[in-house]
């Protein structure tokens, strides 16, 4: 087992890049271990979001551990200083529900459950790129590997929020922008800020920062953008375009899907690792990782069914179809 200190000391050396080939190698693989013993707190987390919107009609829950190059963007943020050893969404859970009552009945679940300690309300108070979702914390061991208390995010959001987000990630795909992360040019990052701000008026929420009070206001600030931008036609050329291949060989029920993505094919290569062949699916996770080529990537996400998958992460395969449904409904409303 590699200490915690360890795993601090290699995320730093990933951090700066600074360090020798055998260094980085050293490094690359404590990365690996650190994030497969996430996995066994991600699959008892998500079991519990699970319990808790099992009831609420519509609710979908899905799992992910976050991937390679990402943790690694993360390290290297400017103006950061996040540690490999603190990483709070290494393995993470998501739980998608269709109203804003819904959201508030699953959060206030889970925070009368021991061990959600931390909630992050992006609801009640919107990142300024528009981001709305809420976040909770939970610390769970990882017997297999030896180590205590290691951190699970679980997202809250509705299906709107939702669509909001997914949009945003196909958008950065599509461009090669940042805008999930905060950055990429400043009009595109209002266009969206202003989306989501119609979708928080439209669910009765807090607005989003600097952004207009009222849906007409909101509306005709998008519309002067967007004869520029054509973000909304963009996304609406790129939509489903990318094919998804599956392994016709497997069953689609509950475990681990490993989804292989060619950017310059448009296609995702889609197989499943049945539930209890989980480690053998990180393993291949990790191989896959260090195959990859900067055309290619690699995810492994854990959810209930084909159908689960692809709306729990609909940006992976290209599907923005419920964003795009409801900004026309939006932009044509009064």
């Amino acid at each position: 087992m590699i200490s915690k200190r360890e795993i601090a000391r290699c995320g730093e050396l990933l951090a700066k890049g600074e360090c020798s080939e055998n260094e980085q190698l050293n490094a690359i693989e404590a990365l690996e271990l650190w994030r497969g013993a996430h996995q066994y707190p991600m699959e008892q987390i998500e079991s519990e979001v699970r319990s808790a919107s099992s009831d609420l009609g519509g609710s979908l829950c899905a799992s992910r551990l976050k991937r390679r190059e990402t943790i690694l963007g993360k390290l290297r943020r400017p103006n950061t200083h996040y540690s490999l050893r603190n990483l709070d969404d290494i393995a993470g859970c998501r739980c998608i529900v269709l109203s804003m009552d819904d959201v508030k009945t699953v959060v206030e679940r889970l925070r009368l459950r021991d061990g959600f300690e931390k909630v992050k309300d992006y609801i009640n108070a919107p990142k300024t790129t528009g981001y709305r979702s809420v976040h909770l914390f939970h610390k769970c061991d990882s017997p297999n590997y030896g180590y205590t208390s290691l951190r699970v995010e679980v997202q809250v959001r509705t299906q709107c929020q939702h669509a909001w987000a997914t949009a945003v990630e196909t958008y950065d795909t599509l461009s090669g922008t940042g805008l999930k992360f905060g950055s990429g040019d400043e009009d595109p990052a209002k266009a969206f800020a202003l989306l989501s701000n119609m979708i928080a008026i439209h669910e009765g929420c807090h607005g989003v920062p600097n952004t207009p009070a009222s849906l007409a206001e909101t509306k005709a600030e998008f519309l002067k953008l967007e004869k520029k931008l054509r973000i909304i036609p963009t996304l609406r050329g790129f939509c489903k375009c990318v094919d998804a291949v599956e392994d016709k060989a497997l069953t689609y029920n509950a475990g681990y899907y490993l989804l292989e993505f060619d950017y310059v094919e448009q296609f995702v290569h889609v197989t499943l690792y049945p539930v209890g062949n989980g480690e053998t699916a990180q393993e291949e996770y990790s191989r896959k990782e260090r195959a990859k080529s900067p055309e290619t990537d690699v995810l492994l996400v854990k959810a209930d069914s084909i159908e689960s998958l692809k709306a729990a992460y609909p940006n992976y395969f290209s599907d923005i179809t419920l964003f795009l449904d409801l900004t026309d409904r939006l932009l044509g409303s009064s």
